[in-house]
C-alpha cells in the first residue's frame, strides 16, 4: 500500500507528548521507565525515574525488591531503599541501611543537600521508633 506523502508527515509530526502518553495508557503510570530499563537496563536516568515512581506510587515493597535486587544497585540507591523500609514499617534494617550510609559517606565529602537527606531519614526512624514505644500507632 501507497502512503501519500501528508499521511506521512502527520504521522511523524505526532508531538511527542501524544506518543508518551500512549505509552503510559498501554503500560500503565511506571510503563515509560520499564520501557527504558527494559531497552537499556544500566540507564542511569531510567532507573531513577522507575525507583522514584514506585515510591510516589506508594509501591515500597516493589521499589525495595527492585533495589535490592543486586549489590550495585543496592549501594547506589541506598536512601531510596532505607525510605522503602522505613514506609513499610522495617524501621531497625532502615536505620541499619542508615547507619552504613553514613560510615560509608565517612570518607567522603557529603553535600548538604546529602546530608539533609540522612538527618531527615534518621529523624523520621527516630519518630517512628518513639511512636511504636509509646503505642501511638
Amino acid at each position: 500500500m501507497i502512503r501519500s506523502r501528508t499521511a506521512i508527515q502527520r504521522r511523524r509530526s505526532r508531538p511527542a507528548s501524544k506518543v508518551s502518553k500512549s505509552i503510559r495508557v498501554r503500560c500503565g503510570p511506571d510503563g515509560f521507565a520499564a520501557l527504558v530499563l527494559a531497552l537499556d537496563p544500566g540507564n542511569e536516568l531510567g532507573t531513577q525515574t522507575y525507583i522514584q515512581l514506585l515510591l510516589s506510587l506508594d509501591r515500597y515493597g516493589e521499589a525495595l525488591a527492585f533495589v535490592s535486587s543486586d549489590d550495585a544497585r543496592k549501594e547506589r540507591w541506598s536512601t531510596e531503599r532505607c525510605y522503602a523500609l522505613y514506609k513499610l514499617g522495617r524501621e531497625q534494617e532502615a536505620a541499619d541501611v542508615l547507619d552504613g550510609m553514613r560510615h560509608s559517606q565517612g570518607a567522603v565529602m557529603v553535600t548538604e543537600d546529602a546530608e539533609r537527606t540522612l538527618n531527615v531519614l534518621d529523624a523520621q526512624i527516630v519518630s517512628c521508633r518513639s511512636a511504636c514505644m509509646h503505642g501511638d500507632n
